[in-house]
């Protein structure tokens, strides 16, 4: 039988995914109806047409969601801390600006 830890880490991946899907879907499914002409509406058709994708923002917002109910705001100041730390092998950073160019 599963530990409660086993558990809480099942519900807290569910969490996770839930809130990046539903993110993400919510804004994607009206700009595609729109795109696709089905759904005619101004101010969507230039929310659509401006450069800001706020569903790509889908796991940001997932992991945010989780690690405040996990850890409370101390947890989500420690998640932002992680995305911006630069104590990693720098041979990943060489390969992360390397690709791009080399394609």
């Amino acid at each position: 039988m599963p530990s409660a830890s086993d558990r809480a880490a099942v519900w807290r991946l569910g969490v996770y995914l839930l809130v990046t899907f539903a993110w993400s879907w919510f804004f994607w499914v009206p700009q595609g109806l729109v795109t696709r002409g089905v759904v005619p509406s101004e101010w969507l058709t230039a929310f659509v047409a401006s450069s800001l994708d706020v569903a790509a923002f889908g796991p940001f917002v997932g992991a945010v969601v989780v690690t405040a109910w996990n850890s409370g705001l101390r947890g989500i100041g420690h998640l932002l801390c992680r995305g911006i730390a630069l104590d990693f092998p720098k041979r990943w950073l060489l390969g992360a600006v390397g690709l791009p160019i080399l394609l």
